[in-house]
């Protein structure tokens, strides 16, 4: 079986990543035959260090429901250090 791993980049995204989750898992995911898919939220954080917007624990929340979707979290650098390290992760982790 294929796998496929979507990476997501999110920066202060909380009104719209609980709606994007459960929208991809159980409409659209499951068109998609014969394939293992995954989604991979790269979540930055403020570069201040300050705490993120709730994305993060969105996402956490649902991890529980979906088990093919993962978090990757770290320091804003910009999206595409975001997609660099969201692959890196998944092709080493996934």
């Amino acid at each position: 079986m294929d796998k496929v791993v979507i990476v997501m980049p999110t920066y202060k995204e909380v009104e719209n990543i609980g709606k994007m989750i459960p929208e991809l898992f159980e409409n659209e995911f499951p068109k998609i035959k014969n394939t293992e898919m995954h989604l991979l939220v790269v979540n930055d954080l403020p570069p201040d260090g300050s705490s993120d917007d709730g994305t993060g624990d969105i996402v956490r929340k649902y991890i529980k429901k979906y088990k093919n979707l993962h978090i990757l979290e770290s320091k804003k650098e910009g999206l595409g250090w975001a997609y660099i390290r969201g692959m890196k992760y998944a092709k080493d982790k996934l």
